[in-house]
């Protein structure tokens, strides 16, 4: 592959998962050459969450400034907006910096459905959880990103089902 990099096609599909980094997020999501499709189980009615070492840093600090003041862009003010979207859908080919979801677009349905599927297919594969399996408390301020404590809170439910019985349905609708 190194020696012959244009004789590698590449995965189809590549996935990514978000979990913990200060404030519980339950998040995946699958990229194909042209879309990525991000979905979020939980914890949509709030913010993203801010890690506590990005939340003291001097640019985000300025960035906060900014927001007070009413001057961010419409990329910076993602970082702070809620309610956030259940399901992401992105066209990289037109939106490489991921500004515009497409999700809700009638023309992308059938990429919508097609990768929600692909991905849940994963989720049961890897032996994921769904999100009400695993809540628990941030420890830092979702906007700040100020610490609550120096303890990671325990997960509210972290009796797992086995599983077959995990999924009750297969995939977002």
């Amino acid at each position: 592959m190194l020696t012959q990099p244009h004789s590698y096609a590449g995965r189809t599909y590549v996935f990514s998962e978000r979990n913990w980094h200060d404030c519980d997020e339950h998040q995946r999501a699958v990229r194909t050459k042209r879309f990525k499709l991000i979905r979020t189980d939980a914890y949509t009615a709030l913010p993203l969450c801010t890690a506590a070492d990005i939340g003291a840093s001097p640019s985000f600090q300025a960035l906060r400034a900014r927001a007070k003041a009413g001057h961010l862009t419409p990329a910076q003010r993602r970082l702070f907006e809620a309610p956030r979207a259940h399901l992401e859908l992105y066209d990289l080919a037109t939106d490489p910096w991921e500004l515009r979801n497409v999700a809700d677009d009638p023309a992308f349905a059938k990429t919508v459905r097609e990768l929600a599927g692909v991905l849940q297919e994963w989720m049961e594969q890897s032996g994921d959880f769904p999100a009400a399996y695993r809540v628990r408390d941030d420890n830092t301020d979702r906007i700040t990103g100020v610490p609550f404590s120096t303890k990671i809170p325990p997960l509210r439910n972290a009796d797992l089902p086995p599983p077959e019985e995990r999924w009750g349905r297969a995939g977002p609708t």
